[in-house]
């Protein structure tokens, strides 16, 4: 048996260089402030950097000069995740919603002349993944598709 099949997966070389998976981020709520993990709206962003490390017996008579170095790859947290509480995620759900039910019909029959609201409205549905994300309301979710085509249809000039 080779020496690389007895090595845990963090200690396999192969595993230091690309970036590992890492757990689900936990950061401050973008409405309230509580820590949670509940809604990651935009993941952390990481950058590698080189390390160099003191390989092989630690010596106290051992200087640096005739000590060997290895160079190892380690990740660092340059961003930090966009995150929101299932609290705040509903409250701002069900005022997208309820934006969406009084409006929709209205941006359907002229897209144009309200783009720049058919446009957050449908940043916002999809930052929060309200169309995919447990309760799914399947009603919402076909006048949004209807919203979207029209909007396509107006871009081309049908």
């Amino acid at each position: 048996m080779s020496l690389t099949m007895l090595m845990s997966d963090a200690k396999h070389p192969g595993y230091m260089r690309s970036q590992p998976k890492r757990a689900v981020p936990y950061d401050n709520c973008i409405e309230c402030g509580r820590g949670t993990r509940s809604h990651v709206l935009k993941p952390p962003q990481y950058e590698e950097y080189e390390e160099e490390i003191m390989v092989g017996e630690s010596d106290v008579h051992a200087t640096k000069q005739w000590a060997e170095f290895d160079t190892v790859t380690k990740w660092e947290m340059t961003e930090r995740p966009t995150v929101v509480c299932h609290t705040c995620w509903l409250v701002v759900r069900e005022k997208t919603i309820t934006l969406g039910n009084k409006h929709i019909d209205k941006w359907i029959e002229s897209p144009m002349q309200n783009s720049q609201r058919v446009k957050t409205f449908l940043g916002r549905w999809k930052e929060f993944e309200f169309g995919t994300t447990i309760p799914v309301d399947e009603n919402m979710n076909q006048k949004v598709s209807a919203l979207k085509e029209s909007v396509r249809r107006a871009a081309r000039g049908e």
